[in-house]
């Protein structure tokens, strides 16, 4: 489907027209004078609504889409709406249900057949009065002529013009005349439209469409063809025909498959000239040309309809069943035979159909599709071969196909991938990954088209799904130019690289001297090689390695070269004698061969902080490169700021060098668990990169993409199932220790009970038993029953004992599935649902799967959250059966188990009832989807899954491109629900957002993480994803929010201190420029604007300006609408140590707007900036000056009162004083 021509004809056509894909923007007003509207949705019900009121519609449906729009596509159909719906063929169509609707199906094989029928569609469905269905195949680019106006004009006319009534019944509704398309939702005439019928008029309704509509329908769409014909000199008919009438052998195809019919017959005719066959292009496929197909038909002996095997069964295809009974009724003697061929259909395909109908005449067969071979040159697919033939014997007959060669075996890898050696594959045939390979996988990715023969539709191939970790068996060696090579003495061990590649082809390793040395002596006994006389030095030999590394200011990067410099020293030093020399020397050799080629990084990280602590610490960094999964993309050297990783030209030499070195990465053992848990606790270390060195975690996304628009969605995904990984292991090592221990306890309960039924102090029996045995060995349950005969032994409780064997048996099996397992690597720790949508489209691609774990893939039309539920629910089932085990056997341990108590109590046991611990050990399921594919029905589900008591993950992976912030939406609606953990963020704060996935992985309640990643192809800048990220954060596009929820104060819940200057509007930074050879900086404030201006689709938004009356943006918005004018708002860039400004426009600004006031409302919930403090400060502000008044004057009043006391007192005291003074000369003068 040409989507360009399409939309070129409507737009100057119709006065709507509907779409989902891509954007459309109609340019101006159509012919007749009118604006277009455009609306985007997958849901047409929009444009029927619009249709209804007398306007010209079209819709641009995909097929994927079609099954949920068939209702509303029928419903238009019963209330003889005149809409034209476009589609295409790229995945199954079942366009059944709209044909028996009444629908006209229209099928296009060509650019100009697309161009022409889409106004031929318009006039049908104005003409019969039902929807009519344009479906046009994935043609090859080509310049169709397009209509003119006054073509249009003529044939069409506008929607409004009065037309002649076209059938008896029609004028019988409307009179003479009507409108061209039909007012039937009317405000001057109003009446009840859609309405639904029951009973004996729902049978009339029926039978009156068909006899006084559909009926019409087929002299309708000849009138319609016709009259084009007419006014362009086409030749357009129902069907188009070659050689028929007069060929003998007929073949019948529809869409584009029929310019290869064609052309197929056309070269056999030449090569043969007494062939005698033709062929009929069904241009209409409803209502069927019977009229037409009989004439053609006259005489043919042999009819074959070729189909797309998507169509339907075998014989069974609802245009197979039509035209089997059209020939039926016209008592034709021509033989119909049917043949089903795969997505494209090749012209060996038409001669091996023309041959069967002169030679072979299988009845039903189907083209370039085998279920089987003879043989294959692979002895495992052969084996698959042979069962299939042995089964279906019969199978093989339905089949037409050309010369076939088997594919060498030779040019194939003769090592199998890590994956298979490393899985156990003990589970069912189709879960198998060496089964998988060797039937599938092998014969992707060569260059080899006979290796494409050797696949065949076996019973795998009718199961929609795939094996775990099958893209680890694709390789991309012969598909790249360059491959990353490691330069180990400028790598820092930052991990970056690792971090960053999207593929999981860069496995890293921190591995200390003595473990490596280990390592290489486990290889070498591995081959037959004993070294035993080096064991005790070993230690001794990695400490003075390190010394040696120490003291060499020079960078090493070669094992070999500093292991011989700390041998040759600690020799000197040890002066062994000479045969234990020669032992250890020979030792140390054979070791050397093992690990030498390792490059490594001598780095402060790992190597010189761990020395400095301890002598001999000290750790050694590599990387590996996968070849097989490495698909050159460079993103991995564009990251890494050292250029410890370049790219380099791919030479044999190189990809050997490369191969041997990820081999003997894969035979090392893994990163320590306390190196990793030592640099998670350090502040400058990435937190994703320490726990990617363990390739427990790195692997648990596995295999490249070739896709690089794929790669920024899949590299954040790889981070949160790593991390998820590394949280769920934790807590199933728990889980098993739980369980090991109930297993220790059982063991001895069992034990007991039996040593309690042995006799405790009565020996006399047991002399007389042992003694009759004449010293010889006696089996212990024959002494037992001769004891047991003395009735000297306490009865035993069999019953009891018997439960708790079992029980035992049970926790024994418990511990092998989560251990072990079918596969080799335990149960998996958790399980996804994933909407394979937009940016995670990947997915979907067969035949390699990325994931570690069970993946249910959900694509259009589904409910992700309820699948997801569903998913949950089943897998909690066997979960709470293992917590129901481990709760009867902590009581049976205990013997506290009372079976009527319990039984009933443990039975009913649900998610309610379980303790944090026991819900800890609940696989979560992770829900993955893209913000643009959460449609409202998917918005709903998933918000009422937050808003659960299940362990629900819920991750959202959102480019931030478009400025609609509708994650945000989703954010906000979660924290409103006060229920689950909240985390929006990107790797623009690479630590905060690790600890906030962590904390929500790690809740036993529903978890929404809104992930930022860069569409690759959208933003200037290919690989820089982690800087985008940085951007998106600092400009406000993409702010980091997380809310955990609180018992306490809403706003206290809510945390956005790790965003660049949570308390401002815009982030400010230093922008460093030269000005007349000064060295100056500009105070800049970042917007998104700024991020608007990395995107290549906003590039018309912004000019190069060289104004005086340019502000920030961040000014702009500051400013009132009249302070705005005479200004120009600009970003700001330094280019060249210069500063250079670029306007903006009004629509960026308006975004920009939206922005800010998206941040301010998150900073008001967060209690930032909300009017409520300012009138909590002023309310507390009044009540303390209250306060302090009041305090004040009581302190005067208290103050006074003790002055006034203190006078009281004073005077009293000089008043006693004068008048003892009084006294005193009174006395005096008397004497």
């Amino acid at each position: 489907m040409n989507r360009t021509t399409i939309r070129e004809i409507e737009s100057r056509v119709c006065e709507g027209y509907q779409y989902s894909t891509g954007k459309f923007k109609p340019a101006g007003l159509n012919i007749f004078g009118r604006p277009v509207t455009s609306i985007e949705s997958t849901d047409i019900s929009t444009a029927i609504g619009m249709c209804s009121t007398g306007l010209r519609i079209a819709v641009e449906v995909e097929s994927s889409d079609l099954a949920k729009n068939t209702n509303a596509i029928a419903n238009a159909a019963r209330q003889h709406i005149a809409l034209v719906v476009h589609t295409n063929t790229n995945s199954q169509v079942n366009l059944q249900p709209l044909a028996a609707a009444g629908c006209v199906i229209l099928l296009a094989s060509n650019e100009q057949q697309q161009a022409d029928f889409t106004l031929i569609a318009h006039r049908i469905a104005e003409l019969a009065l039902v929807p009519v269905i344009l479906v046009s195949d994935s043609f090859q680019k080509a310049a169709p002529e397009i209509p003119t106006t006054e073509l249009i004009s003529s044939y069409l006319g506008a929607p409004s013009i009065m037309i002649d009534t076209p059938t008896p019944a029609q004028e019988m509704i409307f009179g003479d005349k009507r409108r061209s398309v039909p007012n039937w939702f009317n405000l001057n005439f109003p009446a009840t439209n859609g309405i639904e019928k029951n009973g004996l008029f729902k049978a009339f309704s029926a039978s009156a469409k068909n006899e006084y509509f559909h009926s019409h329908t087929p002299d309708l769409t000849k009138k319609a063809i016709k009259e084009y014909n007419q006014l362009t000199g086409r030749n357009y008919s129902a069907i188009d025909t070659y050689n028929s009438p007069g060929s003998r052998q007929i073949i019948i195809s529809t869409g584009m498959a029929s310019e290869t019919v064609t052309g197929g017959i056309k070269e056999m005719a030449q090569a043969d000239k007494r062939l005698n066959t033709g062929c009929i292009d069904l241009n209409v496929v409803n209502p069927l040309p019977e009229s037409e197909l009989i004439q053609a038909l006259k005489g043919v002996r042999q009819l074959t309809l070729l189909e797309n095997v998507v169509n339907g069964a075998l014989g069974k295809t609802p245009l197979f069943l039509e035209l089997l009974a059209l020939l039926r009724q016209s008592n034709s003697n021509t033989k119909l035979l049917g043949g089903l061929y795969n997505n494209e259909l090749h012209k060996s395909d038409v001669k091996a159909a023309v041959e069967n109908m002169s030679g072979a005449k299988k009845d039903l067969f189907y083209l370039g599709i085998e279920f089987t071979h003879n043989s294959s040159s692979f002895p495992k697919h052969d084996v698959l071969l042979g069962n299939i033939k042995r089964k279906y014997p019969n199978l093989s007959s339905l089949s037409l196909t050309g010369n076939r060669q088997n594919a060498s075996s030779t040019n194939f890898p003769k090592k199998l991938p890590l994956t298979i050696r490393h899985y156990k594959d003990q589970g069912p045939e189709y879960t198998k990954l060496s089964r998988f390979y060797n039937d599938t996988a092998i014969f992707y990715g060569v260059k080899d088209d006979r290796v494409h023969m050797e696949l065949v539709a076996d019973p795998y191939q009718a199961l929609d799904n795939i094996p775990a970790a099958s893209a680890s068996l694709a390789s991309y060696s012969s598909q790249r130019e360059s491959i990353p090579q490691f330069i180990p003495d400028k790598c820092t061990g930052c991990g970056d690289c690792f971090v960053s590649c999207p593929h999981s082809a860069i496995p890293p390793l921190v591995i200390s001297l003595e473990e490596l040395m280990k390592a290489g002596a486990s290889l070498a006994g591995k081959k037959g090689q004993t070294t035993i006389h080096i064991t005790p030095v070993v230690k001794m030999l990695a400490k003075m390695t390190a010394t040696k590394i120490s003291e060499n200011s020079e960078q090493q990067t070669e094992v070999g070269a500093f292991l011989q410099s700390g041998f040759d020293a600690l020799s000197e030093q040890a002066g062994w004698p000479e045969e234990k020399a020669s032992n250890i020397t020979s030792d140390f050799k054979t070791i050397l061969e093992e690990i030498a080629s390792l490059p490594v990084a001598i780095t402060s990280t790992f190597f010189e902080i761990s020395e400095a602590r301890e002598q001999g610490s000290g750790e050694l960094f590599t990387l590996a490169i996968d070849p097989g999964a490495c698909t050159g993309c460079g993103i991995c050297s564009n990251v890494c700021k050292d250029e410890a990783l370049v790219m380099s030209t791919q030479t044999p030499e190189l990809l050997n060098e490369t191969q041997k070195s990820f081999d003997l990465w894969e035979l090392l053992p893994d990163t320590s668990g306390e190196t990793i848990k030592r640099l998670h606790s350090e502040p400058d270390y990435d937190s994703f990169a320490a726990i990617l060195l363990s390739r427990n975690f790195y692997l648990s996304m596995t295999g490249g993409t070739a896709d690089l628009e794929a790669a920024p969605s899949k590299q954040i995904l790889h981070l949160v199932t790593a991390l998820t990984e590394s949280v769920t292991q934790t807590q199933v090592v728990e889980e098993v220790k739980e369980v090991k221990t109930l297993i220790k306890g059982l063991n001895e309960n069992v034990h007991s009970m039996l040593v309690e039924a042995l006799p405790k102090d009565q020996f006399d029996s047991l002399k007389e038993v042992v003694g009759g045995s004449s010293g010889k060995m006696t089996p212990f349950d024959q002494v037992i029953g001769q004891l047991g005969d003395r009735e000297l032994m306490k009865q035993i409780d069999t019953f009891l004992v018997r439960r708790k064997i079992e029980l035992l048996d049970n926790l024994k099996s418990l511990q092998w599935l989560i251990e072990e397992g079918p596969t080799g690597t335990g149960r998996a720790r958790y399980s996804m649902v994933v909407n394979a949508e937009d940016n995670l489209g990947w997915v979907n691609s067969f035949p390699f799967n990325v994931f570690t774990v069970p993946v249910q893939v959900c694509n259009k039309n589904e409910s992700l959250a309820e699948r997801a539920e569903g998913v949950f629910l089943g897998q909690l089932r066997y979960v709470l059966d293992n917590i129901k085990l481990l709760r009867r056997a902590k009581l049976e341990v205990k013997n506290k188990y009372d079976q009527h108590q319990h039984d009933e109590e443990i039975a009913n046991l649900s998610w309610k009832d379980l303790t944090e611990e026991e819900r800890a050990i609940v696989p979560p399921v992770l829900i993955v989807a893209s913000h643009h594919s959460l449609s409202e029905q998917n918005r709903q589900g998933t918000s009422r899954l937050l808003a659960s008591e299940y362990p629900f993950k819920l991750v959202i992976i959102d480019t931030a491109e478009d400025g609609s912030f509708t994650t945000t939406e989703s954010v906000l609606t979660a924290v409103v629900q006060k229920n689950a953990y909240v985390m929006q963020g990107s790797l623009g704060s690479s630590s905060n957002m690790f600890d906030g996935l962590h904390e929500g992985l790690h809740s036993s309640k529903p978890a929404l993480f809104c992930l930022h990643t860069s569409n690759a192809g959208l933003h200037h800048g290919y690989g820089a994803f982690k800087q985008l990220s940085a951007l998106a954060l600092s400009s406000r596009a993409f702010p980091f929010i997380k809310y955990k929820p609180k018992s306490d104060f809403f706003g206290s819940s809510i945390d956005l201190e790790s965003n660049p200057s949570p308390n401002e509007a815009w982030h400010s930074e230093k922008l460093p420029y030269v000005l007349d050879e000064e060295s100056k900086e500009l105070d800049y404030r970042v917007t998104w604007a700024d991020w608007a201006f990395s995107m290549k689709v906003s590039g018309k938004h912004f000019e190069k300006y060289e104004g005086s009356d340019g502000v920030q943006v961040a000014e702009y918005l500051e400013l009132e609408e009249s302070g705005r004018k005479g200004k120009t708002p600009v970003v700001i860039r330094i280019q060249n140590k210069d500063i250079r400004m670029y306007s903006v426009s009004e629509h960026i600004i308006s975004i920009c707007e939206k922005c800010a006031d998206n941040w301010n409302t998150w900073r008001e919930l967060a209690g930032m900036i909300t009017e409520f403090p300012k009138k909590l400060k002023q309310q507390v502000s009044a009540e303390l000056s209250e306060k302090y008044e009041r305090e004040m004057q009581q302190l005067k009043t208290d103050y006074e009162s003790q002055l006034h006391e203190q006078a009281q007192v004073q005077q009293e005291e000089i008043r006693l004083k004068i008048r003892s003074k009084l006294v005193e000369l009174s006395k005096q003068r008397k004497n």
